[in-house]
This record gives structure tokens, C-alpha cells and sequence, in this order.
């Protein structure tokens, strides 16, 4: 029997210190690398996008790799190319960590719409109230999501 599997996959993960590095300028050049790195890893792609201090990105996940060496990878590589390239007004880091979401197919078209439109909703919202909201959309059963220690993002399962 050949393995199939479809396991759709919400992640979050910010820039270091929540700094405001990826400018409206070429935010576009980074959530197209990341695309691009989510196929090498052997993942499909649906969406990245983000504001200027964090990244959302919907991809089916690769089964034989675990979701933090996909992420450790496509971060490491995103950041290394973008610093190379020159178009950065500062150094780009990413921070310790991401939040991580199933996404059952039903709601793929959803999940989407609202990773495209996230700069209009962080207009409203703060990246650690949209953690929780999802959180508790999900029906996660979590005490405690998000804490800052050394300004680096947690999940406290």
C-alpha cells in the first residue's frame, strides 16, 4: 500500500523582536521565496502572505517531515537569501518558534481568504489576540498560548 496523506497546515511565525523588516516594498519578494522553499521541502503551497512583522503561510505538509525541521528549513534558507539579495534595509531575522494549525479541508478556501486579506485585519487586530482568537476558533483547549520570554514566541500546549 502507497502512503497518502493530506494534512493542510496553518502556520504562523514573526520576524525577531516583532521588528517591522518586511516592508510593503518587497514583503512580496519574501512570501514568494517562502512559497518557493515550501516546494523544495516537498510541501503544495497555497498561500503566504503576512504584514511587517509576521508571515502566515497554508501549505499541504510533507508526511516524511516533521513541521519544525520544514519551518527551521524554510526560515534559515528565506532569511539567508533575502539578506544576500540586498533589497532589505535592515538584516533579516526570524524569531524562535511559529504557531501551528490544522486546517481541515472543508475550511481551505476560508483559511485563504483570510491569509490574503491580512493586512486589512491587522489593522484592527494585534498578532497576539489573532493567536488566540485562533486558538479558540479551533476549540484548541490551551491554558495558556502565547507568553514572551527573551522575546521569543511560545506555544504553551
Amino acid at each position: 500500500m502507497r502512503s497518502y496523506s493530506r494534512l493542510w497546515t496553518h502556520v504562523i511565525f514573526s520576524t525577531k523582536y516583532r521588528e517591522p523588516t518586511l516592508l510593503k516594498d518587497y514583503d512580496w519578494k519574501i512570501h514568494q521565496h517562502i512559497h518557493q522553499q515550501l516546494a523544495i521541502q516537498e510541501c503544495i503551497p497555497i498561500v503566504v502572505n503576512g504584514v511587517e512583522d509576521h508571515v502566515h503561510l497554508l501549505y499541504c505538509s510533507n508526511y516524511k517531515k516533521a513541521p519544525a525541521d520544514i519551518i527551521r528549513d524554510v526560515k534559515g534558507e528565506t532569511s539567508y537569501w533575502a539578506n544576500r539579495q540586498g533589497f532589505l534595509q535592515y538584516k533579516l531575522c526570524w524569531q524562535d518558534g511559529f504557531a501551528n494549525f490544522s486546517v481541515g479541508h472543508a475550511d481551505l478556501d476560508r483559511v485563504t481568504h483570510y491569509i490574503l486579506n491580512q493586512k486589512a485585519h491587522h489593522l484592527k487586530q494585534k498578532l497576539d489576540k489573532e493567536l488566540m482568537d485562533l486558538a479558540n476558533n479551533e476549540n484548541e483547549k490551551i491554558e495558556k498560548l502565547t507568553s514572551i520570554v527573551n522575546n521569543k514566541l511560545y506555544l504553551c500546549l
